[in-house]
C-alpha cells in the first residue's frame, strides 16, 4: 500500500520525528534522495510511493512535461538510487506526470487546487459522509473546506483524509461554426453552378 500523507500514520510528523529515533519509510529516503535533482531541473516532486515492486514517482512543471524531460529525469533518478541503494531488493521505477486527475496529498497540493472539483474519501471513523465530492473552497493550516453541490461547506480536517484527487469533467469539444459554414459555402457553390 503507498504511504499515506494524510489520515492514520500521518506521515505529516515526519519533520517532528527526525532526530528522536524514529526510522524514515523508503519513500521518504526515496523523497529526500530525489528531491534535490528534481529542484535542479526545476521539477516539483510531487510524490513517492512504493507499491509492490513499483517505486512510483510523480514530478510536476509549472509549464508542463514532455517525453524529453521525463528520461532525462528518469535517468538521473536511476543512476542516484543505483548509487544509494535505498531499496533492498529489486524494484520497478517508474517516474511520470500527476496526469489530469491528481493526488492531493500535501497542503501545497491542496492549496493549488483551490477553486477545483475535489473528490475526497475520509478515514474510516470520520464525522459526515465517507465520500464527498466539491469545489474546494478554502484551506487552512489544520483542513479544507469543501462547497458541496447543494450549496453547504463541508470543513475536513487534514487528519481526516485518507485519499483526495482533483476531478477532472470531460467536456465535448465544441463544434466548429467555421467548419459547417466551409461545408455549406460548399454546398451552396455546387448549387450555383
Amino acid at each position: 500500500m503507498p504511504t499515506p500523507l494524510f489520515g492514520r500514520g500521518c506521515a505529516l510528523n515526519r519533520e517532528l520525528n527526525k532526530g528522536i529515533g524514529v526510522s524514515m519509510s523508503v519513500a521518504e529516503k526515496v523523497g529526500d534522495l530525489v528531491s534535490p535533482l528534481c529542484s535542479s531541473a526545476d521539477l516539483e516532486l510531487v510524490d513517492v510511493e512504493l507499491n509492490g515492486g513499483i517505486l512510483k514517482i510523480v514530478i510536476d512543471h509549472s509549464e508542463g512535461l514532455n517525453t524529453e524531460v521525463l528520461a532525462e529525469i528518469t535517468r538521473d533518478i536511476s543512476r542516484q538510487l543505483d548509487q544509494a541503494e535505498p531499496l533492498p531488493g529489486s524494484y520497478t521505477l517508474e517516474v511520470t506526470s500527476p496526469g489530469l486527475e491528481r493526488s492531493l496529498k500535501k497542503p501545497q497540493h491542496f492549496e493549488k487546487a483551490v477553486g477545483s472539483l475535489i473528490a475526497v474519501k475520509k478515514a474510516p471513523g470520520a464525522s459526515g459522509d465517507r465520500r464527498i465530492e466539491g469545489v474546494l473552497n478554502s484551506i487552512t493550516q489544520t483542513g479544507i473546506s469543501v462547497e458541496l453541490e447543494d450549496g453547504s461547506f463541508e470543513e475536513v480536517l487534514y487528519d481526516e483524509i485518507q485519499k483526495a484527487r482533483t476531478v477532472f469533467v470531460w467536456q465535448p469539444e465544441p463544434k466548429s461554426n467555421r467548419s459547417y459554414g466551409n461545408n455549406q459555402q460548399i454546398l451552396e457553390g455546387r448549387v450555383d453552378q
